[in-house]
C-alpha cells in the first residue's frame, strides 16, 4: 500500500465506483496491463515517479502528472499538470479526462509520440555526449 492513509485504502477496499486497487504489480504484467487503463495518474511529490509516467505514455493512456520537478520537462504538452498536494485540482484533472474521450484521444497520442524521444538508444547517446562535453572530449 506504500504510503497509502488507512482511510484511503478503506475506501479503496471498500469498492469505490469504478476503481480497483491492485496492490503492487509486478513489472513483467505492466505492458499489458497498462494500455487497458482510461488514465493514469501520478501526482508525485518527487521526480523518481518519471519512468513510469513514460511507460503509460508509450501505452497511449493520458497522464495526469505533478506540475513539479523533471516532470513537466520530461513530459512535454501531452498530459494534464496539477499540483501534486490538491485534492481539488487532481480531482477536476480526472474528471476531465475520464469524461471527455476525445480529450484522453488526444492526450494518448500526443503522449505515444512524446514517449518515442526516451528510447534507450537516445538516453544511451545523450548520455555519452553529455560525459563527453563534462570530460572535455566534445566531439560535436
Amino acid at each position: 500500500a506504500g504510503w497509502a492513509s488507512e482511510k484511503v485504502m478503506r475506501r479503496l477496499e471498500g469498492g469505490a465506483p469504478r476503481v480497483r486497487y491492485l496492490g503492487y504489480v509486478a513489472e513483467a504484467d505492466l505492458p499489458s496491463l497498462t494500455p487497458g487503463s482510461a488514465v493514469f495518474a501520478s501526482p508525485s511529490l518527487y521526480a523518481g515517479s518519471v519512468f513510469p509516467v513514460v511507460q503509460a505514455m508509450a501505452g497511449g493512456v493520458p497522464v495526469v502528472t505533478s506540475n513539479i520537478s523533471s516532470l513537466p520537462a520530461v513530459t512535454g504538452d501531452p498530459p494534464l499538470l496539477v499540483v501534486p498536494r490538491s485534492v481539488a485540482e487532481l480531482r477536476a484533472a480526472l474528471e476531465r479526462l475520464l469524461l471527455a474521450p476525445s480529450l484522453r484521444g488526444t492526450l494518448a497520442a500526443r503522449g505515444r509520440e512524446r514517449a518515442r524521444q526516451f528510447d534507450w538508444e537516445m538516453c544511451a547517446r545523450r548520455s555519452l555526449d553529455f560525459f563527453r562535453r563534462v570530460a572535455g572530449r566534445d566531439r560535436s
